[in-house]
């Protein structure tokens, strides 16, 4: 086995045992009132909710929405904040963004593959170089000198023509990746940004999240929790953000989806 494979299989382990530890960890987190408990995984699953009794009478009712939605933040908080090392400490940072250029980037690639042809081979705008003419004489003698084997020479415009065609071809085959790529990246950033709204129970209320799952916020009936306690309004408040979270992702993903195939 290759040492690369080797490295690959290793981070895969690696990966894997720490991905365990995280959903094994537990975190809690309280609202700053202290009437909303919520516990979270290491990779930040919500799996518990508690509602203190004291939370839906009185003047805590007109604002118990806004702990929930503190206590689900601050347990997520702590468990981002406890694996992050460990995520850096495995993969590193993650790379900077790449910057935007009017180029497609498969179309920058060719052309700076000219450019470098060129430069090698001692020619240029002289030669016949430019971003409209052929290969000329020098890119032919290059691409012989790096493969290593022999081609048949090309005599008058049948061959230019040929290569001009192939070379054109896949410009506007990179364009139209870069176009497709841009398509789907557009559909995960209207994903993210899409909030999506979820009952809670039959008529307690709602849960707002973003388009990745992030809570937004919980929006009680006050006349309707009336007849609940803590414990039976939390179990229905849980349910309603596990639901919209997974409603949220999955969305998402079908809009990167159906983008991805209409661009095809």
């Amino acid at each position: 086995m290759t040492a690369p494979r080797r490295d690959l299989r290793l981070m895969q382990q690696q990966a894997g045992e720490l991905d365990a530890r995280l959903a094994a960890a537990r975190y809690t987190a309280r609202s700053a009132d202290q009437l909303v408990t919520a516990v979270a995984t290491g990779q930040g699953a919500l799996l518990d909710l508690r509602i203190d009794d004291r939370a839906l009478s009185g003047a805590h009712t007109h604002k118990l929405g806004l702990s929930i939605v503190e206590a689900v933040r601050a347990v997520r908080a702590a468990a981002n904040a406890a694996a992050l090392p460990q995520l850096n400490a495995l993969f590193g940072k993650q790379p900077p963004p790449l910057t935007s250029e009017p180029a497609p980037a498969a179309g920058r690639a060719l052309i700076g593959q000219r450019a470098r042809c060129g430069a090698a081979a001692g020619c240029g705008a002289a030669a016949g170089c430019s971003a409209g003419a052929g290969p000329p004489p020098c890119h032919r003698r290059r691409r012989r000198e790096l493969r290593g084997t022999r081609l048949p020479h090309r005599r008058g415009t049948a061959g230019r023509r040929s290569l001009v065609t192939t070379e054109e071809d896949l410009y506007h085959l990179a364009k139209d990746i870069d176009a497709r790529v841009a398509a789907v990246e557009q559909a995960a950033k209207t994903g993210e940004t899409l909030p999506l709204v979820q009952p809670i129970g039959t008529g307690l209320g709602t849960v707002t999240v973003d388009g990745l799952g992030g809570l937004v916020s919980v929006d009680l009936d006050r006349d309707a929790i009336g007849a609940q306690t803590g414990a039976s309004l939390a179990k229905h408040v849980l349910r309603a953000i596990t639901t919209a979270e997974s409603a949220a992702t999955t969305r998402r993903k079908a809009m990167v989806d159906d983008a991805a195939r209409e661009t095809r």
